[in-house]
């Protein structure tokens, strides 16, 4: 797992979520840490997502898909170029290729994500990877949705959790709703 996926985790859970988040977090991964290594065991990330979640009341794939959404925020101006994409399906359609230059460094593990054209509106994204982390996939969908004015529907005939050989997401974009006049979605 990337450090910089688990220092995005904290700036969630310092801005995001609950005291006892916070506290779980604090005690899992130390002020001042030095990481002196570029990936981090994925049993130790998987544990705290797993102590996160617990203090939130969520289950793990809950708590990715909050993290999934917050992270699209930061990524916006960290990576500009993916959003720079005309609506959500052309992003996501980029999104397979996210991890290739990681592939080639020695001892990385980054997830495989095919894209599937399913016509107007809709795709499919499979998503194989040993961490299991398919709630981050949902979020991030649905985040980047958001900023395109774009809800996705999105449902998973197949997951890596109910012991699938890799998670489906069957995306359907539509609209979203104009703002009610008090600024509030209804």
């Amino acid at each position: 797992m990337h450090v910089g996926i688990v220092q995005s985790l904290g700036e969630f859970v310092r801005s995001c979520c609950s005291a006892e988040a916070k506290a779980a977090y604090a005690r899992l991964v130390p002020a001042g840490e030095v990481m002196a290594f570029r990936e981090i065991p994925d049993v130790r990330v998987q544990s705290l997502v797993a102590a996160l979640a617990g203090a939130e009341g969520k289950t793990s794939a809950e708590l990715l898909a909050d993290y999934g959404r917050h992270w699209v925020k930061g990524a916006r101006t960290a990576y500009p170029t993916p959003f720079a994409a005309r609506d959500t399906k052309a992003f996501l359609q980029g999104f397979g290729g996210t991890h290739l230059a990681a592939r080639a460094l020695p001892g990385s593990q980054p997830p495989e994500i095919e894209v599937i054209d399913r016509g107007p509106g809709r795709l499919a994204l499979r998503y194989r990877s040993s961490r299991h982390m398919c709630g981050l996939i949902r979020g991030i969908v649905e985040g980047v949705a958001a900023v395109y004015g774009e809800r996705a529907a999105i449902a998973e005939p197949e997951c890596l959790l109910a012991g699938g050989t890799c998670c489906t997401f069957e995306v359907e974009l539509r609209p979203s709703p104009a703002p009610a006049a008090s600024g509030r979605v209804p």
